[in-house]
């Protein structure tokens, strides 16, 4: 089983993803903005904090949480006209050290809810072996931020 890490190389420590390859066994994984196309899961994480794990095919055919859509949002498609929209980010980074309560992505997402301001939502699974830490996605909404 191969395992890749996704999200902003900026909240990635050599620590982090070892704890990483010790929690899942020694699974092999890789740290990258894009996927690995052969990676068997992926774990999307945003600000230090996991917000979505999963097969990769479900993932990247069904993102729950709002981060991942925004990341594959942003994945160029060749054919395309060029469209940057002002949606795809926006709001201020995250704060990493002494965070305030709540969701880390709220002030970028599209979606967020009043309780996405006060409650760091907790992974729950959304379909089997498919989880997601999104107040909005664990509500049952269609999540479609991007």
């Amino acid at each position: 089983m191969k395992l890749a890490v996704i999200g902003g190389g900026s909240t990635y420590t050599p620590e982090l993803v070892d704890g990483i390859a010790r929690l899942t066994g020694g699974i092999k994984i890789t740290e990258l903005v894009l996927c690995d196309p052969d990676a068997d899961r992926l774990i999307v994480m945003y600000a230090g904090h996991l917000v979505e794990t999963g097969p990769a095919e479900e993932v990247l055919g069904s993102p729950r949480h709002p981060y991942t859509q925004l990341l594959l949002s942003a994945v160029p498609d060749p054919k395309a006209e060029l469209n940057v929209g002002a949606e795809t980010d926006r709001g201020e980074p995250p704060k990493v050290i002494n965070p305030a309560p709540g969701c880390r992505f709220r002030a970028r997402c599209p979606l967020a809810i009043a309780i996405c301001h006060e409650v760091t939502p907790r992974l729950a699974e959304l379909a089997p072996g498919h989880s997601a830490a999104s107040h909005v996605a664990q509500s049952g909404a269609e999540v479609k931020a991007f």
